[in-house]
């Protein structure tokens, strides 16, 4: 008998104890606009793969921290999408990928708007404009002219800075 009141009376204070904890962190946080939220894209994209108005899956790189409450929460989902895309070309031309807004989950769930702009350029070879300029003198110079850019790749695992749009309540 001793030892089940014990134990109840255990229980019960660590049922008020755990339920004081929790209240604490019931007051509501006021998020600002501006909060940077880093995430991170693990699939290949390229601007060869890549299309104007696509939306890019990614994941929150590292977990956000406010007032000792996680609002997000690392490995929760985020979407980057695609502005312009503008492929690599002839005579050396780089391909290009542009960022241009974001939807962030924090850790409840609810989607938030963030803002990125992030413009990610392939490698530009200057040979073939130089060649094709000189070219005009010495025709077959001009066949370099087929030489293409490289393509813009949006690096993987790379944590690509997202600020949260709008101030909300967490």
């Amino acid at each position: 008998m001793f030892k089940k009141k014990n134990i109840v009376s255990l229980l019960l204070f660590i049922l008020i104890s755990n339920s004081t904890i929790l209240c604490v962190n019931c007051k509501p946080i006021t998020i600002r606009e501006g909060v940077s939220v880093y995430v991170i894209v693990d699939k290949k994209k390229t601007s060869k793969n890549t299309t104007p108005g696509e939306s890019i899956k990614a994941k929150i790189h590292e977990n956000v921290i406010i007032d000792n409450v996680t609002v997000f929460k690392k490995g929760d989902n985020a979407l980057l999408y695609v502005s312009d895309v503008k492929s690599n070309g002839f005579i050396g031309n780089a391909g290009e990928i542009l960022l241009y807004g974001a939807t962030l989950y924090d850790s409840k769930g609810i989607k938030h708007s963030g803002e990125i702009y992030y413009k990610i350029k392939g490698e530009e070879k200057n040979y073939p404009k130089v060649l094709m300029t000189t070219g005009i003198i010495i025709w077959p110079l001009l066949l370099f002219g087929f030489v293409r850019g490289g393509q813009a790749k949006i690096p993987q695992m790379f944590p690509i800075e997202v600020r949260v749009k709008n101030d909300f309540i967490f």
